[in-house]
C-alpha cells in the first residue's frame, strides 16, 4: 500500500477516535451531542471519500506503469522475417452498426498483409515482418512500421 493511503487511514482513525471521545464526554456531562455527531459523520464520510480517491489514484498509477512497461517491451524486436517487395496498397474501412475500423491491405511479392489504420506506403520498398517482445507483429517498409491486424 502506498504512503498516501496509510496517511489518510491514520488521519481518519485519529479523527474518529477524537470525535468519539468528544461525543462520549459531552454525553456524560449532559450536553447536547447533536453537533458533534453531525461533525463526526461528516468527518467519516470525508475520510472514506479521501481514502477512495487515494486508492483510485494508486490503481491509476499502477495502470500507467504497466502501460509504460508494455510500450518499452513493444519496442524490442525479437525476430525479423522478409516479406518481399511492396507492390501496392488499398485503404479500406469496415463500417459496422456503431463503429468503423480503417485498415490498409498491403500487397508484397510474397503476399497480402492487412495492417491496422490508414497508411501510405512506397512501392518498391523492401518489407519485413517484425515480431516484438509483446507478441505483436509489425509490417515494416521504408522506415515505417505498421501493426498487423488480427482480423
Amino acid at each position: 500500500m502506498s504512503e498516501k493511503l496509510l496517511a489518510l487511514g491514520g488521519l481518519l482513525v485519529v479523527a474518529i477516535v477524537g470525535f468519539g471521545w468528544a461525543i462520549y464526554y459531552a454525553h456524560r456531562n449532559g450536553q447536547s451531542t447533536l453537533f458533534l455527531t453531525k461533525a463526526f459523520l461528516i468527518t467519516v464520510f470525508m475520510g472514506v471519500g479521501m481514502f477512495s480517491i487515494g486508492f483510485a489514484s494508486d490503481a491509476w498509477d499502477k495502470i500507467m506503469d504497466g502501460q509504460e512497461e508494455y510500450r518499452k517491451k513493444d519496442a524490442i524486436v525479437v525476430s525479423v522475417m522478409p516479406a518481399g517487395i511492396v507492390q501496392g496498397g488499398v485503404q479500406t474501412t469496415d463500417n459496422a452498426l456503431f463503429f468503423s475500423s480503417p485498415y490498409t491491405s498491403i500487397e508484397t511479392s510474397k503476399g497480402v498483409y492487412r495492417v491496422s489504420g490508414s497508411h501510405i506506403i512506397q512501392k518498391g520498398a523492401e518489407a519485413e515482418i517484425q515480431l516484438r517482445a509483446t507478441g505483436r507483429e509489425y509490417l515494416c517498409a521504408g522506415g515505417n512500421c505498421m501493426r498487423l491486424s488480427s482480423q
